[in-house]
């Protein structure tokens, strides 16, 4: 949460899309950023987007909806996601996305993941990752 009642300024700049284009060296961002060092994945970075703020989803209500939430809320519970770097992966692709795996059936996911970010690190054959991805 970001709590803008001590009337600071975010101290950053967004895009028409909502990404975040440029972070001030001051404003709660910054201190934000203080509070989560660099590397950390909680610090807010440039190329972040903001999906959601207070509850409100931008694929639902829309860029405007969003930038009335951060002007007219005191308390911002901001969601963002991050694309990897280039370095990561040859053509950006979105951090965020939605999966649905039915697993009534008894089948096992099949994928393994990082401890501590949920990072997908391997999908293993004959489960319903590799299914969906097919």
């Amino acid at each position: 949460n970001i709590d803008k009642r001590g009337g600071g300024k975010l101290g950053c700049n967004l895009s028409s899309s909502l990404e975040i284009t440029t972070l001030n060296s001051t404003g709660l961002v910054a201190a934000w950023n203080q509070r989560h060092r660099d590397g950390d994945a909680f610090s807010v970075q440039p190329g972040d987007c903001l999906m959601e703020v207070n509850g409100k989803r931008a694929t639902e209500c829309g860029a405007n909806e969003i930038l009335n939430q951060i002007h007219e809320s005191d308390v911002l519970d901001m969601r963002l996601a991050r694309n990897p770097s280039p370095s990561q992966v040859a053509q950006p692709l979105p951090a965020t996305y939605k999966v649905t795996l039915d697993k009534s059936g008894g089948a096992r996911l099949g994928f393994g993941y990082a401890t501590g970010t949920l990072e997908v690190m391997v999908i293993k054959s004959g489960g319903l990752m590799a299914a969906w991805n097919q």
